[in-house]
């Protein structure tokens, strides 16, 4: 990653200076997010029983608990020490992982799924492919991978982070480039105390 708004250490700044904040405002989000739910019970339901789900870029684990309510093994991963602190007070017994996405702490092929929401517009769009197929690397034959982006061209700007748009059928592109096969592509608006602008959802298979 480049210096300037995508450093590391500007996305993790940023994010331990509203760690709590950002729990308090998003933490129960998932309550009004239909389209979520039921992405994340796909992934829930074809990993139970195969190994662990890694919930990438984790923040305050809300998606994690969801997972682990619904019968899977997850396991969250942040960069974000502050994060971290805060998904560990909700829940005491979740298993967490400092890491970048860019260089996962798991064995090849041991993850039974994977879910990134929100989390890959930190990396700059010459850097998707790669960080897919670190994705890809973790995960077993015939695994599930759900991700949500803000979808659009270009790049935004929160704060000093800067951010990228991906668009769907871009990001599609980069999945298959990689072995994944694209099974699903969803849009979804976004409620009001969001970042206001479409979302997009994608499910693939690993192969």
């Amino acid at each position: 990653m480049s210096d300037g708004g995508w450093s590391r250490d500007v996305v993790r700044s940023a994010y331990a200076a509203v760690a709590n904040e950002y729990a308090a405002r998003h933490g129960d989000d998932l309550a009004h997010l239909e389209l979520d739910r039921r992405v994340l019970d796909i992934v829930a339901m074809r990993s139970r029983g195969r190994g662990p789900v890694l919930d990438v870029g984790c923040g305050p684990a809300q998606l994690a608990e969801y997972l682990l309510a619904q019968g899977a093994d997850a396991v969250a991963i942040d960069f974000s020490t502050a994060m971290l602190d805060v998904a560990r007070a909700r829940l005491p017994r979740l298993a967490v992982l400092t890491a970048d996405l860019r260089a996962l702490p798991v064995r090849s092929g041991t993850a039974a799924g994977l879910i990134a929401f929100y989390v890959l517009q930190h990396l700059q769009r010459d850097d998707i492919r790669a960080a897919l197929s670190e994705l890809r690397r973790c995960v077993v034959t015939d695994g599930v991978v759900a991700l949500a982006v803000h979808e659009g061209q270009g790049e935004y700007q929160v704060g000093a982070v800067t951010a990228t748009l991906f668009g769907a059928d871009e990001l599609a592109e980069a999945l298959r480039s990689v072995r994944f096969e694209v099974e699903t592509i969803e849009h979804r608006s976004p409620l009001p105390h969001e970042r206001q602008g479409p979302r997009v959802y994608l499910v693939a298979r690993a192969y």
